[in-house]
């Protein structure tokens, strides 16, 4: 075990108002977005009120994680690079960005092709599949991680409110993508 990468008392170090304000401010862009009267995405697909609950707050852990991370280094003076919790944490919401972006490059990609809605259906298979993966394989890290830091493997992380949260988020985003995955594929 090495020494710890952290100077004590630094501001940025506790749970403040201002975390909660803005992992507040994080579940309520995913609620609102889940929850928008005209909630596209999900209104093609017939699930209950529980799931959508589910969802928003798994975004919610997801889009919070950079706003918390970024306030910060912004406005509360952290310099001491990420720890692998915080790294997690951030996780989710590049592996959704990364879909987006995918999904964008499939749809208008596949125009000139011939056939393009097939060709589309297996990229978007295929896409879903190696993503979710990805997820699963974060999650798998964040076990890891919160094992090695509460069995005392790992140095103390600069953070540690942020790192097990990170890690525990990552974790359960991971677990519900594997239960997702487990029952479409059964």
């Amino acid at each position: 075990m090495g020494q710890p990468n952290q100077q004590p008392g630094q501001p940025w170090q506790q749970f403040t108002v201002l975390d909660g304000l803005l992992l507040q401010a994080g579940y309520a862009i995913a609620f609102s977005v889940v929850f928008l009267p005209a909630r596209g995405a999900f209104e093609a697909i017939d699930i209950g009120s529980v799931v959508l609950v589910l969802i928003a707050a798994c975004l919610g852990g997801a889009v919070s994680g950079p706003i918390v991370l970024g306030s910060q280094w912004l406005f509360r003076g952290r310099r001491i690079a990420l720890s692998a919790g915080e790294w997690l944490w951030l996780s989710p919401l590049a592996v959704f960005v990364a879909g987006l972006l995918g999904i964008w490059v499939i749809y208008w990609g596949a125009h000139s092709l011939p056939d393009p809605e097939e060709i589309r259906a297996v990229s978007f298979a295929i896409l879903a599949m190696v993503l979710c993966l990805v997820e699963i394989g974060c999650a798998v890290n964040a076990l890891i991680v919160l094992l090695a830091r509460t069995s005392g493997e790992l140095s103390p992380p600069p953070c540690s409110w942020t790192d097990r949260f990170g890690a525990l988020t990552c974790l359960v985003i991971g677990a519900a993508l594997f239960l997702i995955v487990a029952g479409t594929l059964a």
